[in-house]
């Protein structure tokens, strides 16, 4: 499956860019998107087919659902393609599972790598992937089979 990678499409001063001008090669991003079949899947409905995800409450393994996260919905529908997006989230609000299953999703259906950033920190890294991101690759049936080629606390690759 070909790579799409959105720095191909746009020119190295892309941040720069007039609107129009940028709108012009997200338009042209977003065709290609549509166009890979893989990817008509919203990240919704790929995250019910193929995430699951630990209750921590009740140690429990349950299927991907919003009902619990209601205000996720919005999130969870809009276009995937946005190059940055802003989200101020406290603790607790689905956010994390937000960003993973999105992660998955962009790599799962464009075939694309994905760059998760994490601020500095006594073991910030080490926790949150310990805690949070083995434990998605686990119960996300698409990679919960096929290990990592490279799979430490600061690197994982598919």
């Amino acid at each position: 499956m070909p790579t799409i990678n959105p720095l191909d499409i746009l020119p190295p001063n892309w941040q720069n860019l007039p609107d129009e001008e940028l709108q012009a090669y997200l338009t042209e991003l977003d065709a290609l998107i549509q166009n890979k079949e893989s990817a008509k899947i919203s990240l919704v409905n790929w995250a019910t087919q193929h995430r699951q995800l630990l209750n921590r409450a009740n140690g429990l393994i349950e299927p991907f659902s919003l009902k619990e996260y209601p205000w996720l919905s919005e999130l969870y529908n809009i276009s995937p393609i946005a190059f940055e997006m802003v989200i101020r989230k406290g603790a607790q609000l689905g956010v994390t599972e937000y960003l993973l299953s999105l992660s998955f999703w962009i790599m799962h259906t464009l075939n694309a790598t994905v760059y998760y950033a994490l601020p500095p920190g006594k073991d910030v890294v080490g926790d949150f992937v310990h805690h949070r991101v083995d434990d998605a690759i686990t119960y996300t049936d698409v990679y919960a089979d096929t290990p990592p080629s490279v799979d430490n606390v600061g690197l994982k690759k598919f």
